[in-house]
């Protein structure tokens, strides 16, 4: 779908990518998946119906290959939380960290006296996107 979007894009310049062309390129992308592939990915995710597994073996399967990470491995490879923090968060200064946290803080305390969930503000947002890309500032 990506590399055809850049199909589009060319001819397109500066219009706008429609609903239409989005729908006719997610057609175009259907029709070139083999049915090899929808098998296979079948097989890898338990929902084809004749091989499938119940849920304790197909966990188990996935234990055993290793794809699934217990508690304690996770435990056993890490020294603090810290180390389970995001690489945007790890990044950051201790003062940065702090004041981070502080407008993170703010957000929740707002929501609080209003008895509703934390409404983020764009204000907050830029300002934490000081700290992080825009698109990492949701790991905080």
């Amino acid at each position: 779908m990506q590399m055809n979007l850049g199909f589009i894009r060319r001819p397109l310049g500066n219009k706008k990518i429609d609903q239409w062309t989005l729908i006719a390129l997610a057609i175009n992308a259907q029709l070139k998946v083999a049915v090899n592939d929808w098998t296979v990915s079948h097989m890898r995710v338990n929902a084809r119906p004749s091989c499938r597994m119940s849920f304790e073996e197909w966990i188990k399967e996935l234990n055993d290959h290793g794809v699934l990470s217990s508690r304690e491995k996770f435990c056993t490879k890490r020294t603090s939380l810290f180390d389970a923090m995001p690489a945007c968060w790890t990044k950051l200064s201790v003062e940065q960290q702090h004041d981070a946290l502080s407008i993170i803080k703010q957000v929740h305390q707002a929501a609080e006296l209003c008895g509703d969930k934390p409404n983020w503000p764009k204000t907050a947002v830029i300002a934490l996107a000081r700290f992080a890309k825009l698109e990492d500032v949701c790991k905080f």
